[in-house]
Parts: C-alpha cells; sequence; structure tokens
C-alpha cells in the first residue's frame, strides 16, 4: 500500500522531467524576431517569427519537432496571407492563399502530402481562372 501511494504522489511530477526552453532571436532595432518553445531538444508548441516591425509574420505549430495543425502567413500590415495544415509533418487539410487586399486567390487540398480534392485559382477580381481535380 505504501508504495501504490509513493506512486500515485509522483505521478504530478513525472511530466516536470520534460526540459522546456524558448527561443527567442532579436533584429538590431531589438524587436523580436522568432519565438520557439523547445520540449527535449525538438520544437514543439506554437512558433512565431515576427517583421522587423514587431508584426507577426508567422505562426506555426509542432509537436515533438513534426509540423502539425494550423500555419498562418501575414504581411508586414496585418492582412493574412495563407493559411496552411499539417498533421505528422505532412501537408494535410485545407490550405488558402490570399492576396494583400483579402481576397482568395488559391484554395487547395491536400491528404498525407498528396494533392486532393478541387483545386481553384481566382484572379484579383475573385473570378475563377483555373479549376483541377486531384
Amino acid at each position: 500500500m505504501k508504495t501504490l501511494l509513493f506512486i500515485i504522489y509522483l505521478i504530478p511530477f513525472l511530466g516536470m522531467s520534460q526540459n522546456a526552453e524558448t527561443h527567442i532571436s532579436y533584429f538590431n532595432n531589438g524587436q523580436v524576431k522568432e519565438r520557439l518553445t523547445y520540449i527535449n531538444g525538438k520544437l514543439n508548441g506554437t512558433s512565431i517569427t515576427y517583421f522587423e516591425s514587431g508584426n507577426i509574420k508567422e505562426t506555426q505549430f509542432y509537436k515533438d519537432g513534426l509540423k502539425e495543425g494550423e500555419w498562418t502567413m501575414f504581411d508586414d500590415n496585418k492582412n493574412k496571407l495563407a493559411s496552411a495544415h499539417f498533421s505528422n509533418n505532412k501537408k494535410d487539410g485545407e490550405w488558402i492563399v490570399f492576396d494583400s487586399n483579402g481576397k482568395t486567390r488559391f484554395e487547395m487540398c491536400y491528404e498525407h502530402d498528396k494533392k486532393t480534392g478541387t483545386w481553384i485559382m481566382r484572379d484579383e477580381t475573385g473570378y475563377i481562372v483555373q479549376v483541377r481535380e486531384y
């Protein structure tokens, strides 16, 4: 019984054995350039890169060093330029590319790193100029 109680006591501390580090690099003007989190030497969680102005350039998510979840890109005026999805380091899900005016230019889909579904390309007015099936 004492052994069981000792093990139950240790369970909350087992997760603390992970070695988490945040790496921050800076531009010459002092603004943050990049903020990355590592656990046990592998990228984990949200990583953010910035423009020299301080605005967010890209958000990325990692799990055990692999690309995972949504990645988003912005221009220096805070306009969303792209949204991409990864699963286990592979392109997986919807990818959308926008122009600086916020109009959708490309709609794509991947499944396990392979092109799939309907891909749509639009011109600057939003008019569909190309459709491909994969």
